[in-house]
């Protein structure tokens, strides 16, 4: 074997021994999944200020984003005022890597599919035009810390003082 050979596969030897310490070390450094599960739970209640549920079976993926799979339920959030309740079986929360090696958690990514989302009902001195129920609707998450939230195929009902109807389609 020649020397300039036997250099990169010494290099290549090397890092794949990095890669599978990583990959070993990795799911200790951030606790089990209980532990991950429970810090998750804390920090959307921070996020929304309300009480939030991780329902049904619960996953954890460490690859290739660090991400919580499971249901989720959100009541009576204090940050997010148009909103009175959030509900999905099929959520991911995608976690922050950097922040979650120092020890934080911080959501990066929230993703919902079929949520059930009803909203408060609003004073009666404001006014009911379409174009309030389109602004509410757009800025249901408006102030919230979470970089990217995704809804597909949900349902948002409205308040009696909007009209009570329900929204269908793909939101």
């Amino acid at each position: 074997m020649k020397a300039r050979q036997l250099n990169w596969k010494w290099l290549l030897l090397s890092f794949a021994v990095l890669i599978l310490a990583t990959v070993a070390i990795f799911p200790r450094l951030t606790g089990n999944s209980a532990e991950l599960q429970r810090r998750t739970i804390a920090a959307l209640s921070d996020w929304a200020g309300g009480e939030v549920k991780l329902t049904g079976p619960l996953t954890v993926h460490y690859f290739p984003d660090v991400a919580i799979k499971g249901g989720f339920e959100l009541r009576d959030p204090a940050r997010l005022p148009p909103v009175q309740s959030i509900a999905s079986n099929d959520a991911k929360f995608t976690l922050d890597l950097p922040a979650l090696l120092g020890g934080h958690i911080s959501i990066d990514a929230l993703r919902l599919t079929k949520p059930e989302i009803v909203l408060k009902d609003q004073a009666p001195s404001a006014p009911t035009s379409q174009e309030t129920q389109a602004a509410r609707i757009a800025n249901l998450f408006a102030g919230t810390n979470v970089r990217t939230v995704r809804l597909r195929d949900g349902r948002i009902t409205l308040p009696p003082s909007l009209g009570g109807e329900t929204i269908d389609d793909e939101v």
